[in-house]
């Protein structure tokens, strides 16, 4: 799949969770949940386009890596499909495993970024931004400081631009040793 388009519609998750945070402030209602679900699959969507460019490397076992987060957000938005249907609540060990695996993993695909050397300036920072923001969000939605989805959000929205306006580096022109 077009690297663009994956990146994109990892903008546009992180969009509709912004959106559904200012909107209506929470995510236990029912938009709430559908923008979880978009920004879970469009985070997915700007994975497999992290993967595609081979941003994490060559080695089959970084590759391999990159794919934690995806099961993680697999699983948030499995569990938030669960509980649009009522089968299951908020407080399901879908959203509670799928949280630590996503936030595990992207503070892993956010290493090999960094290690990869693949690419430069900004860019290679990104992935690891999606988790140093965290501690920033929690302490802003602690003190109900209005927006401060836009901080850990807006994160995923950089995300998917990187995605979406990074060219391969071929093969040729990558380096021999990380």
């Amino acid at each position: 799949m077009n690297s663009r388009l994956l990146g994109i519609l990892c903008m546009l998750g992180g969009a509709a969770m912004i959106i559904g945070a200012l909107v209506w402030g929470e995510f236990a209602n029912t938009p709430g949940i559908i923008a979880g679900i978009l920004w879970a699959l469009g985070s997915i969507a700007g994975l497999v386009g992290l993967i595609q460019l081979g941003a994490l490397g060559d080695s089959p076992l970084s590759r391999a890596l990159g794919f934690v987060p995806i099961i993680g957000f697999g699983l948030i938005a499995v569990g938030s499909v669960l509980h649009l249907a009522g089968i299951v609540d908020d407080q399901s060990t879908f959203f509670g495993v799928g949280w630590a695996v996503q936030m595990a993993g992207m503070l892993l695909v956010g290493i090999l970024t960094i290690a990869a050397r693949r690419w430069r300036g900004w860019r290679r920072f990104v992935p690891l931004l999606t988790i140093v923001i965290v501690p920033v969000y929690f302490a802003l939605s602690r003190l109900n400081i209005p927006g401060f989805a836009v901080v850990f959000y807006g994160a995923y929205i950089l995300l998917g631009y990187a995605v979406a306006t990074a060219e391969p580096t071929p093969a040729a022109e990558r380096p021999l040793a990380a």
